[in-house]
């Protein structure tokens, strides 16, 4: 199963995630986020400990804790002047009124080489979140 795909589009990016689980889907739609906006392929993958960031957030449903999540990683990277090139410890939990997502973020200093495009922003526009036989499928459009 492919991690992640583009899909063409006329100004913006959008791509689509999969996984099996929601937790691997919501980890390959992070994955693309960061592919976009910076090659991740080229940023030595050292965990170095004062680039990660725990993330935490919540939301009353899977659309918007999928936006909030993305927008939350993006707007952090821009503050800290991180490229972020992957994450890890994915665990998303059904709460009594809405979910919960707990995640870690592995990044490193912004460096002109590293960057591909410059990302304003996640769109709610087109953002689904759909279960299908062979596990989810999440679609994203970011603002450039």
């Amino acid at each position: 199963m492919a991690k992640f795909r583009y899909i063409n589009h006329t100004a913006d990016v959008e791509f689509r995630a999969y996984g099996r689980t929601l937790n691997t889907a919501l980890s390959n739609a992070f994955n693309a986020l960061f592919d976009t906006i910076a090659y991740t392929a080229k940023i030595s993958k050292s965990k170095d400990k004062k680039n990660v960031i725990k993330l935490r957030e919540h939301a009353e449903t899977i659309e918007g804790l999928v936006w909030n999540s993305l927008q939350d990683a993006l707007s952090i990277g821009d503050a800290n002047g991180l490229f972020f090139y992957s994450i890890s410890h994915t665990k998303v939990k059904k709460l009594k009124k809405g979910y919960a997502l707990n995640a870690m973020l592995y990044g490193k200093k912004v460096k002109p080489y590293y960057s591909k495009l410059d990302a304003k922003g996640v769109s709610r526009y087109n953002l689904s979140v759909k279960k299908s036989s062979a596990g989810f499928v999440i679609d994203v459009v970011i603002d450039v």
